[in-house]
Order: structure tokens, then C-alpha cells, then sequence
């Protein structure tokens, strides 16, 4: 429907994600977001949803609001956060998030 629109290939944020973890045969996935809780869970809801067979066994929120904030988070706070969040029942660790 995009593409029809603009006339020209195109995909989303979203649909890049979902088609990467299709790709990779995600099934059990580790998410780590710069956004907010309740946001953070609603990426694992719609990911559930629409990647076949994906289960989000473990997720952590960096609690950003704002979306130009997020550009502001340090490379090593990407690092660190992503070396603590449980990936023991995990295949894969997305580290979701734009700005």
C-alpha cells in the first residue's frame, strides 16, 4: 500500500524490523528500547504479533520521552545496557529505537 502511494519501493521502521526477524528465524527474542515502559511493551506486543513464533522472553526500557532525547543517549550507555539485559533464554538482542 506504501509503495502504491509513492510510487516507488518503500518500507517502515516497523516493517524493516519484522522483516529481519522473520529473516533471522527469530523465535525468542531480547528487547532493549530507549523508549519508555508502557512503550517498550508495545513494541513487544506488536512484535508478538506480527513476527511468526516470537516470544519476547526478556525487555528492558531506557525510560526516554522525548524522541530527540534518544539521539542523546551515549553509545555506551547502548553498550551497557545491552551487556545487562537477561539474554540467557534469548536466540537474538534487538536494540530497538529512532529519533
Amino acid at each position: 500500500m506504501l509503495e502504491s502511494t509513492v510510487g516507488c519501493p518503500a518500507i517502515t521502521t516497523a516493517g524493516a524490523e519484522v522483516a529481519a526477524l522473520t529473516q533471522a528465524a527469530t523465535k525468542k527474542l531480547a528487547l532493549l528500547t530507549p523508549y519508555p515502559e508502557q512503550m517498550t511493551l508495545m513494541e513487544k506486543e506488536y512484535l508478538e504479533m506480527t513476527v511468526p513464533g516470537l516470544k519476547v522472553v526478556s525487555h528492558r526500557s531506557l525510560g526516554v520521552s522525548s524522541g530527540l532525547a534518544i539521539g542523546d543517549i551515549e553509545p555506551m550507555v547502548a553498550y551497557r545496557e545491552s551487556r545487562n539485559i537477561d539474554t540467557d533464554q534469548a536466540d537474538a538482542l534487538f536494540l530497538s529505537g529512532t529519533n
